[in-house]
């Protein structure tokens, strides 16, 4: 007998996935039934992941009510690291304006980096998006805090996207993941302008990976 999930949150990682992995073309009408049967998820699942994804502009619905995949863009990508740049400097800046800096949640972080080898790509990934997480933590601002959390599913999946598109960036990124993160962690605690520039160049090369992942 197969099990059907009655729960929303591995429908949502996988159609999210699916969508940037093309699996579905831009402009896919999305039929509740046969997606229900396609994940094993209740109908009601579905519909709030659908929900979910609408939100996050992955997917549009219609005069009709019919729901359609909407495929990241370059201006997507453009828009999306753009918003990630404002909240993650602004999270730093925050922190060095702090007067009680408290970085044992990225410490967690990059010691979870450092002992990482062995771990499979999608563990790499969460690994990846806690560091960046518990940056963002750093700035003791609830609204930030929010606004991470609203874009974080979306530069997750980008960042799947990133690292499945090309075998070469797969190995150069795993290659130097430890080294990267460990200098973004030591720059938080030096000079606010260098630390700024680190973060705005790691930012800067994902968007420039994201950009040539979605033209392949």
């Amino acid at each position: 007998m197969m099990l059907r999930s009655i729960t929303s949150i591995p429908v949502i990682s996988q159609l999210r996935k699916d969508i940037m992995m093309r699996k579905y073309a831009d402009r896919t009408a999305l039929k509740e039934l046969t997606l229900a049967k396609t994940y094993q998820c209740s109908r009601a699942a579905l519909r709030n992941a659908f929900f979910k994804l609408e939100k996050e502009g992955l997917i549009t619905v219609g005069t009709n009510g019919t729901r359609y995949v909407s495929s990241l863009t370059e201006d997507d990508i453009f828009n999306l690291y753009d918003l990630r740049r404002y909240i993650e400097l602004t999270a730093v800046k925050q922190h060095f304006s702090r007067k009680k800096k408290d970085l044992s949640g990225v410490l967690d972080s990059v010691n979870e980096i450092v002992n990482s080898q062995g771990k499979s790509l999608d563990e790499i990934i969460d690994i990846d998006s806690r560091f960046h997480r518990n940056v963002i933590g750093l700035s003791g601002n609830k609204a930030i805090d929010q606004a991470w959390d609203n874009i974080s599913d979306v530069i997750q999946a980008v960042f799947h996207l990133n690292m499945t598109s090309s075998e070469l960036y797969e190995i150069e990124f795993l290659d130097h993941f430890t080294e990267r993160h460990l200098a973004l962690f030591n720059a938080l605690m030096t000079d606010e302008g260098d630390c700024i520039a680190k973060y705005q160049k790691h930012i800067e090369d994902a968007m420039n990976t994201s950009l040539k992942a979605i033209k392949k």
